[in-house]
């Protein structure tokens, strides 16, 4: 009977860590966004200096709304995928912390950090498993000594 492969079940594992990233994502798009529609009001401004007195009017308003309809639904679309990519770096970062918390509570270390095949931080786990690993040698080694 083959094992079923891991699947995420939450996408926020640590929430401070991902809120975090995804609101300065946020605010960096809601910043651009309104420097944008700034530039594009006094661009339309120097260019047709006339076209909030015309018959335009109406047209340029909604134009500016649209602009700032389709900016916020974009940024609410960055902040859903900011969360969903951070998962990325936060689960990694969890399974991490939680593994090596189990390896200092139950003082076994012959246990590894095993994370999922597509994770970032696989290097670190590496390095940190050849670490366990050390620990482990001179841990016997000290045993031996007693």
């Amino acid at each position: 009977m083959s094992e079923k492969p891991f699947k995420r079940k939450k996408i926020l594992v640590n929430k401070e860590l991902q809120w975090k990233y995804t609101m300065m994502v946020a605010a960096a798009l809601l910043v651009m966004l309104v420097m944008s529609v700034i530039a594009a009001f006094f661009m339309v401004q120097t260019i047709l200096p006339d076209i909030f007195s015309s018959a335009y009017k109406d047209t340029v308003k909604s134009i500016y709304l649209w602009l700032v309809v389709i900016g916020l639904i974009f940024v609410g679309l960055v902040i859903w995928l900011s969360l969903y990519f951070s998962h990325r770096i936060a689960g990694p970062l969890y399974r991490i912390e939680k593994d090596i918390n189990d390896i200092i509570e139950t003082s076994d270390f012959s246990k590894r950090i095993v994370l999922r095949q597509k994770d970032e931080l696989s290097s670190l786990a590496g390095t940190i498993n050849t670490l366990i690993a050390a620990i482990q040698i001179n841990y016997r080694k000290n045993e031996v000594k007693k």
